[in-house]
This record gives C-alpha cells, structure tokens and sequence, in this order.
C-alpha cells in the first residue's frame, strides 16, 4: 500500500516538475508568411506578412496582413512587430525571407526561422514582400 502511495506523490510531482506545453488556439496565431528586415539610418526596421485563410465557395482564398516595427536593435523591432498583432507570431511556415543585410543567418538564428528562399533586394523590402508568395 504504502508503494502505491509513494507512486501516485511521484507521479502528481512529475507532474508539476515537468512543463506541459501551452496549448494555443489557431486563430489567435498570426501565421507568418514571409520576413524582411530592413537596415537603414542606424535602425532595423522589420516587416511581417501574415496569411490569413479565407474559406469560400471557390474553395479557400488567401488574405494578407502586414506588420512593421523599428528600433536601432534587432530584437527590439521585433518585440514591437509583436506589440502590434494581438495574436502570437509563429514562425514555422516562413516560406521567405528578404533583406538588405548580407548577413542572413543573423537574422535566421534570432527569429528560429529556415525560410526556403532568402532574397537581397535592391528596392524596397515591403514592397519585395508584398509580391512574393514563395
């Protein structure tokens, strides 16, 4: 008897001990399409596109959103793009990734991404981002 008590402590600690992952809802997730991030005057400046799936009666259209934010610290513009979504970023299905940094990796380490494209743009990366899917 006193074993099976023992078990069940230790079970109930384990349970406490080990996190159990946070579950979220898919509409409160901002899926993140493609990245860019920008350098200029001393500040980066980073943009999002998140795809929004839209069921219809042709099957399933897709909006976009865009979201910016800036700051003279990578991880700070970053936080600021989060500050104007109320839904999480996730990251996991960029597809993309467009930059005026020559240093790529930089950016692909600090945000956990491994977009299958990267691009360097001569023009204007929000308007790089606005016509690329992929």
């Amino acid at each position: 008897m006193k074993k099976i008590i023992v078990l069940v402590v230790l079970i109930i600690t384990f349970g406490f001990i080990i996190k159990i992952p946070e579950y979220h809802e898919l509409n409160d997730l901002a899926i993140i399409q493609g990245v860019g991030v920008e350098y200029k005057n001393n500040s980066y400046i980073v943009y999002m596109k998140e795809v929004i799936p839209i069921r219809s009666d042709m099957g399933i259209d897709y909006k976009f959103k865009y979201y910016d934010g800036e700051s003279s610290d990578l991880e700070k513009a970053i936080e600021r793009v989060q500050d104007r979504t109320k839904k999480r970023l996730y990251y996991k299905k960029v597809k993309f990734l467009a930059t005026n940094i020559e240093n790529s990796d930089y950016i692909k380490d600090i945000l956990k991404i491994n977009p299958k494209n990267v691009y360097h743009p001569a023009g204007d990366i929000k308007e790089h981002l606005k016509k690329t899917n992929s």
